[in-house]
């Protein structure tokens, strides 16, 4: 049973081996090796394996682009209530909101990403969840793999209404595009993957801009700009856009790096 289960984790795709391994930083300086379940290679198997995966996945394409959904959460196989739990572990899964609510809500629509140990993350991996939910992330949309699904990538599945293709005929492929359109998470797994607090936080949701707490000063601001988070009218609502989400890491990367030595004072400056 081990030897088929090896030898099909190490069954080759277009995309490479169905179990890949990613190098991961440690908090020592060092380098760690993950091993992940390639998500384009999985749906390849699945399409070239089973027939009825095929037709359903062939159904939920009609020339858009596929919105893929990642879920994490921490799973505790074993007793909960222990203390210190070895056999705690985190998961990743994902899907296409394309396959629709019904077919969602069953435990087979969903693919299996990675598993690790709990504190393996937390005691070993710099950034801990984090880290680990990038470099999955790059393996749907890095064009360094010779892939990106953002740019499309050839599947062997037609778009619906398409007429069956003879075997291994070119004609069975077609170019599918997909974007990260969602992630479901509670509000814990939020926060370690992310750092988000969420509504503990003044800036609450992370998509806007100006939508701070209902508990902070900011919400008295004089020019507006700011708005408290239980605001109805969504046409005040600044998003956030690539660069103003980049320009907030790199500020909190400055806090960390070279304030964080200067006392409470200095941080409770930065605050946002």
């Amino acid at each position: 049973m081990q030897r088929t289960r090896n030898a099909f984790a190490e069954r080759t795709t277009p995309f490479g081996t169905l179990i890949q391994t990613r190098s991961l930083k440690t908090k020592g300086g060092g380098c760690i090796s993950l091993p992940f379940l390639h998500p384009i290679a999985m749906i390849w198997v699945c399409c070239e394996d089973c027939p009825d995966f095929r037709a359903f996945f062939s159904s939920t394409i009609r020339g858009q682009r596929l919105k893929i959904v990642m879920y994490s959460d921490e799973v505790t196989p074993s007793r909960e209530l222990l203390a210190y739990n070895h056999k705690k572990l985190w998961a990743v899964y994902w899907s296409f909101l394309d396959f629709g609510p019904n077919a969602l809500g069953i435990e087979d629509a969903w693919f299996s990403g990675l598993f690790v140990r709990s504190h393996i993350v937390r005691n070993n991996i710099a950034g801990g969840m984090g880290q680990v939910f990038k470099v999955y992330s790059k393996m749907f949309f890095s064009t360094d793999e010779g892939f990106d699904c953002r740019l499309g990538v050839r599947l062997n599945v037609l778009p619906a209404g398409s007429p069956p293709a003879p075997a291994g005929s070119a004609r069975g492929m077609s170019l599918v595009f997909a974007d990260l359109a969602m992630v479901v998470q509670d509000a814990e797994a939020h926060a370690i993957v992310f750092s988000l607090m969420g509504a503990t936080s003044i800036k609450c949701c992370p998509l806007c801009l100006n939508v701070v707490s209902k508990h902070c000063n900011l919400v008295r601001d004089p020019t507006g700009c700011t708005i408290p988070v239980y605001t109805t009218d969504t046409s005040r609502f600044l998003m956030c856009t690539n660069k103003t989400s980049r320009a907030i890491q790199d500020r909190l990367k400055d806090v960390a790096l070279n304030r964080l030595s200067k006392g409470k004072g200095a941080r409770s400056r930065v605050q946002i």
